[in-house]
């Protein structure tokens, strides 16, 4: 809304305009006939247009949209025909305008009977897409049942991936502690290997010493001494 709370259809039925421009401002926003403007008159587009002098084709545009508007009163308590008939008697819209109010009680009387015939297609049609509604709203929470399940399991799956992946970190750990303590003790092996070979040396060289020192090649080879008769 513009100032005062005017949409353009309340511009334009001040304003005169022609039948063509009021049409287009509806079809775009139906809505706007049955709308008062905030102003201290509180005046629908059909009192503005009666009052200012708009075509009868605009007005019929109007009452079209909404026939109701020939009935309700503004904030004076004026109903549209008596702007209308408050015009200067040689405005050229005014006998137009007159005749095109009095036609008025028969576009409430089909507005009425359309409403009376339509409800029951219409209220049908609202069952159906209430059902329909009802009908997407079990798939969608079908779907989304589904999907929590599916979000379960992938959570499930991935709690025992990370069991196995803990348990498989604690064995990497036990067996890289054990290979750590073989790695010493094969050290402390090789070292005992290594001083036990020196000890072998040794025995064996000291062995080998007391051979050689126990043997006296010097000495004479004793004589054979034979008894004579």
């Amino acid at each position: 809304p513009g100032s005062w709370g005017n949409l353009p259809i309340h511009y334009a039925c001040s304003s005169a305009a022609s039948a063509e421009v009021v049409k287009v401002l509806l079809e775009a926003h139906p809505g706007g006939a049955r709308t008062y403007n905030n102003t201290t008159e509180n005046m629908l587009p059909l009192h503005l247009a009666c009052r200012w002098g708009a075509t009868k084709d605009a007005v019929m545009e109007i009452l079209t949209m909404h026939p109701e508007s020939s009935i309700l009163r503004d904030s004076s308590g004026w109903v549209a025909m008596e702007h209308a008939k408050k015009l200067d008697s040689k405005h050229p819209s005014r006998d137009g305008l007159i005749a095109a109010l009095k036609l008025a009680p028969l576009f409430v009387a089909i507005s009425k009977r359309t409403h009376v015939a339509a409800k029951p297609k219409h209220s049908a049609t609202i069952k159906e897409l209430e059902e329909n509604h009802k009908e997407h709203v079990r798939e969608l929470d079908g779907q989304f049942q589904q999907a929590h399940l599916d979000t379960q399991r992938v959570k499930d799956e991935l709690s025992i991936a990370r069991k196995e992946l803990e348990a498989a970190a604690s064995e990497y750990e036990a067996l890289d502690m054990a290979c750590v303590k073989a790695k010493a003790r094969i050290r402390k092996l090789k070292r005992y290997s290594e001083k036990g070979s020196k000890e072998v040396k040794s025995l064996v060289a000291a062995f080998a010493l007391d051979m050689h020192v126990g043997v006296d090649t010097t000495a004479e080879k004793p004589e054979l001494v034979t008894s004579q008769d």
